[in-house]
């Protein structure tokens, strides 16, 4: 699960009409599958068989769910963690986010999250063209990370997908380069099409 979130809500900052229905509708990302969007009070909502969830709610939270458990494993192991998938996902769902934000207004400290349950025992894993020298893996049973950033740092993608994924990166024991994530991270970017 990925959430971002203002860090200081005190009012509704998204106001849900059928202008806000059509844009959210409109800017949905084109590499995660939200499935049908179906407003709600005060809310909207995506889901796509039980596997993939979006939520977003008037007072700015933006709320992306995967079900690892529900969905086939590209891996040997069915459940270990595709980083490589993980870094596009975070990337696209706070694009998509940061997009959101701009139609509202809203230009103030957000608060990153991000959750994984169900990490014990559980490997770390790339693409072939990127494998890991080692197995990496957690005995925790989930990984958290909750991060606020100012919004200068929010609006700048890159910046924040990389202070999230090390972040994940260092509660599975594994720490790369600073030039070597950097690069992995911008070569992975660049996969993901607008």
């Amino acid at each position: 699960m990925v959430y971002i979130v203002p860090a200081s809500p005190i009012k509704s900052v998204i106001h849900f009409n059928k202008d806000m229905d059509t844009f959210i509708k409109s800017i949905e990302p084109n590499t995660l599958r939200f499935g049908n969007y179906q407003p709600i009070r005060d809310g909207g909502y995506y889901e796509y068989k039980s596997e993939f969830s979006v939520e977003i709610t008037k007072e700015g939270l933006i709320c992306y769910r995967e079900n690892w458990r529900q969905r086939d494993s590209t891996s040997e192991v069915k459940g270990d963690i595709m980083i490589d998938t993980s870094m596009i996902m975070l990337f696209q769902i706070l694009r998509y986010a940061k997009k959101i934000y701009e139609k509202i207004g809203f230009y103030g400290n957000v608060i990153i999250g991000a959750e994984i349950y169900g990490t014990e025992n559980k490997v770390l894993f790339t693409t072939p063209n990127r494998m890991l020298s080692e197995e990496y893996s957690t005995t925790a049973k989930s990984v958290l990370v909750n991060q606020r950033f100012s919004y200068s740092e929010f609006e700048n993608i890159y910046h924040a997908t990389y202070t999230i994924i090390e972040i994940l990166l260092r509660s599975f024991k594994l720490v790369l380069d600073e030039k070597v994530l950097s690069e992995w991270i911008s070569t992975l970017m660049t996969t993901v099409k607008e």
